[in-house]
């Protein structure tokens, strides 16, 4: 490790900006930072970069390493998992990607089907390029792809494109059967999708990014004469668009994070208003799908972990039972076929589904489909063919990467189609799945309450209490740290790092009070929950208690950064990743992306002394303990939307005031100039900057005090 004794760190200028909430003055000495028309405010990002291309300039050999490692298990040329469509001119279709190894970016193909049972044909002559992702990006530092529709006739293909990584679109559109788009005139945009073959619907962006309107846009005319469906003006709630499984409808929601509603639009009379599906009721969320004259709706009216409905188009507010939910199983979402209903459930922190024969709204005896894995990740994938009889399951787990089966729904047959291909160790050694372990670890929260953390390692990797650990955390948004195979884990696994999973509370993996326990005021449950598994780790002898490190990324970023406030000492390194961590400055401003549509997840501090008073105890920022941390890495994005770089950057300058840091233990900043909240489009930039992240995290984590 380099001798950082004489190396000085940026100090961005401290110009006190005071306020006063709730009877309690607050000072912002670096509220500057968040004006990023002030070219000093570029000046000093850029500093910080330099400053962290100083400091970690000896792990440069082993990121290069660790990006080698990423490519050669990339596996070279590969294609995605194959979808299957009808047209509405009753054309058959297998529809997949193909990544090349040399390029950054997927190409998106077609092949005509010759039969749905005789499953997938792909490449080779007769398929179609239908947008090439490198062609897309010539030219641009940045370009991600939003929604890619084909129109319910085949023949013509819409797409949205971010140039900035600022999550607003522009729509582009052409025919099949010519090169080269058509322009048109719709940017600023959320999503889009078909109506009919004439006609897109689409969803634009307010200026604090949320999607707040719909509009009809016919084909051939100026965007000018696009008709306005639904206009949201309550600033908690965006716009989604989806469209039903029997192809019917479109499905328009409007949601916050507690509160939803949908509308119904005929694909078949695309001139006709929005069909309300019940009244909004406050706390009431629903998901929708439509088969023919029926609805089934999974809501939470009378249990918090959701239970599932019908009711006929018809009269879509006469709900009546289908399937109620059992205690401890969490219902998450419901796909039609013609003659099936596929549930998706959560039970005890692991997902499953459950295959119901339908007729109408008569469902029969379920099928429960069994686990390739304890720690497994299962989803479905119905066709794009209402009538199929014929559903693509993938399992993924911590060990082995992703695997579609086709399950003929009718003949309970399954058979593989699909698995993402993984390349040999540096050393040439092909990669088995059986040479790592994945476990559940409980461990005790300072309430009582079992928390489980998730712990890979190699099979052959001591338990001895002598090798270093990371541990991960997100606990918001009850969203959960799922089972999922990682390319670039698999460089700390073989380098002897145990790789944990924390499911604190404020994720969902224990069911929606998993989630509630640690939302609005309860918000410091998440991190003590977080504590408690670090202290698990240690005291269970799977991790060095000198050797543990921590990261964590937008709102895993805020648990890290409130945990390291309450115990600096149990960690040696820790990233930070577009982190959340100067979370009340950004509540108290009304006019950010991630502000009034926020408010249900971590309370409105402007208007709740309470919700200002347990925010002001564990922003990150506004903590900082004059005591030593471990070394941390921040890293954010210049375009990022949902948080912005300023956030990191104050946070880094706090801690450097506050702390009390060995030389050893660096605070730094590194700033991408180009990219959004989920960092760089082009895979090959993502991952040289995850393989530069990983190298910091095992030079801090194996160097010897």
């Amino acid at each position: 490790m380099s001798n950082l004794s004489n190396v000085s760190s940026p100090r961005a200028q401290r110009l006190p900006q005071i306020s006063t909430w709730h009877g309690r003055r607050r000072w912002q000495p670096y509220a500057w930072l968040r004006q990023a028309d002030d070219p000093a405010v570029l000046r000093h990002l850029e500093a910080e970069n330099a400053h962290t291309s100083a400091l970690t300039a000896d792990t440069a050999d082993l990121a290069g390493q660790i990006l080698a490692e990423i490519r050669g298990r990339d596996a070279g040329d590969h294609f995605s998992a194959p979808e299957f469509s009808r047209d509405r001119r009753g054309r058959d279709w297998w529809h997949y990607s193909q990544t090349l190894a040399d390029q950054p970016y997927p190409r998106y193909f077609r092949r005509p089907a010759s039969s749905r049972a005789d499953g997938p044909e792909l490449a080779g002559e007769g398929s179609e390029l239908l947008l090439d992702g490198n062609l897309e990006a010539a030219g641009h530092d940045f370009c991600a792809l939003g929604d890619l529709a084909l129109s319910p006739d085949g023949d013509r293909l819409a797409w949205t494109v971010d140039w900035s990584g600022q999550e607003r679109y522009e729509l582009r559109l052409r025919p099949l059967d010519r090169v080269g788009p058509d322009h048109v005139e719709l940017t600023d945009l959320g999503q889009i999708a078909w109506l009919d073959d004439d006609h897109l619907l689409y969803t634009r962006l307010d200026d604090s990014w949320r999607p707040y309107q719909v509009w009809r846009h016919r084909l051939g005319q100026p965007s000018t004469a696009d008709q306005l469906l639904w206009h949201e003006t309550d600033e908690a709630f965006w716009l989604d668009l989806d469209a039903s499984s029997d192809q019917a409808w479109l499905i328009v929601t409007a949601a916050s994070k507690r509160t939803s509603q949908s509308w119904l639009v005929s694909r078949t009379e695309p001139a006709a208003d929005l069909i309300e599906c019940g009244p909004r009721r406050t706390g009431q969320e629903t998901c929708l799908d439509v088969a023919g004259p029926i609805i089934f709706f999974l809501h939470n009216r009378r249990r918090a972990d959701f239970d599932l409905a019908w009711a006929e188009v018809a009269r879509p507010d006469q709900w009546h039972d289908s399937i109620l939910g059992l205690p401890g199983q969490r219902l998450l979402g419901v796909d039609l076929l013609a003659d099936w209903l596929v549930l998706s459930w959560r039970r005890d922190g692991l997902l499953g589904l459950s295959l119901y024969p339908r007729q109408g709204a008569s469902l029969g005896q379920p099928r429960e489909l069994a686990q390739p894995d304890r720690l497994a990740n299962l989803t479905a994938c119905p066709d794009d063919w209402f009538e199929s009889d014929h559903l693509m399951i993938t399992s993924q787990t911590y060990t082995a990467p992703i695997q579609v089966d086709d399950l003929d729904l009718a003949g309970d047959r399954q058979r593989p189609v699909h698995r993402d291909p993984v390349g040999p160790d540096p050393a040439g050694r092909p990669f088995a799945a059986q040479d790592y372990l994945a476990e559940r670890l409980w461990v005790e929260a300072p309430d009582g309450q079992a928390v489980p953390v998730s712990c890979l390692r190699r099979a052959d990797r001591p338990i001895d209490g002598s090798g270093p650990g990371l541990l991960y955390v997100y606990g918001a948004y009850e969203i959960c740290l799922e089972p999922e195979f990682s390319l670039s884990r698999l460089s700390l696994l073989d380098r002897g790092f145990v790789v944990a999973y924390a499911h604190v509370r404020g994720g969902g993996e224990l069911g929606h009070d998993w989630y509630e326990q640690a939302r609005l005021g309860r918000k410091a449950t998440t991190f003590s929950d977080l504590v408690a598994c670090a202290e698990g780790l240690i005291a269970t002898g799977l991790v060095d208690p000198a050797r543990l490190g921590l990261r964590g990324f937008s709102a895993g970023g805020l648990a890290v950064g409130a945990s390291l406030n309450l115990a600096p000492q149990l960690f040696r390194a820790a990233h930070v990743g577009v982190g959340f961590v100067d979370p009340l400055t950004t509540m108290l401003d009304p006019s950010l992306p991630l502000t009034v549509t926020e408010y249900d997840e971590w309370g409105d501090p402007a208007l709740d002394p309470q919700i200002y008073q347990a925010m002001a105890a564990y922003a990150p920022s506004e903590n900082v303990q004059a005591t030593a941390y471990p070394a941390i890495l921040a890293t954010a994005s210049w375009n990022d939307s949902r948080v912005s770089y300023a956030e990191p950057a104050t946070w880094v300058q706090a801690l450097r005031q506050g702390a009390r840091q060995p030389p050893d233990r660096p605070i730094l900043l590194r700033t991408d100039l180009v990219g959004g909240h989920g960092g760089p489009s082009d895979r090959f930039q993502a991952w040289a900057e995850e393989a530069a992240e990983l190298a910091w995290l095992i030079e801090q984590l194996t160097a010897r005090e």
